[in-house]
């Protein structure tokens, strides 16, 4: 989830000269919203459009607010056109049918876009239909010639807190 309080610097470190004003009162306009959905897709937007350029967002999310499409994704996306960026932020575990979503997916980014996954992995058994091994994103990859720029496995399981992995291909 964005966070205003860790998007401020954000602003300050990434925009240019001539657009912090209007991007800081975008931060404070959003940090007001009463509807944490609605804050929550405000902050998401405003993050990319900081960090990563992108002047232009939409969103899927069939159960979410007015701002998403209003998609199943267990079809294919009836969107036009594709996307520089394209994030699966705890989405694709929930989705029953797997080759389609991943299918619209791969369907929707551009060549050279870019992709960003999060899934839930071994030892989230009560979460989604599915949970994602780290073979499987290699597999993904090397199937569709995706460059995978970093992998970040959280093990969950062991005793003494949340064990964090650096993959940045097989051979790690």
């Amino acid at each position: 989830h964005a966070n205003a309080r860790e998007l401020a610097p954000l602003i300050e470190e990434f925009a240019a000269p001539t657009a912090k004003i209007g991007l800081r009162k975008e931060l404070d306009d959003l940090a007001a919203t009463r509807d944490p959905v609605s804050a929550q897709f405000g902050l998401a937007k405003l993050f990319y459009k900081v960090v990563l350029g992108v002047h232009s967002y939409s969103a899927v999310d069939l159960q979410g607010t007015d701002a998403a499409s209003k998609c199943d994704l267990n079809f294919p996306l009836p969107l036009a056109g594709q996307c520089d960026v394209l994030t699966n932020i705890g989405t694709a575990e929930h989705v029953f049918k797997q080759l389609q979503f991943f299918q619209s997916v791969h369907e929707k980014t551009r060549p050279s876009g870019l992709m960003i996954h999060t899934f839930p992995n071994q030892g989230s058994y009560d979460h989604g239909f599915y949970n994602y091994h780290p073979t499987f994103v290699f597999d993904l990859c090397d199937a569709n010639r995706y460059q995978l720029l970093g992998l970040v496995y959280v093990d969950e399981r062991k005793e003494r807190g949340k064990q964090r992995l650096q993959i940045n291909s097989r051979e790690d």
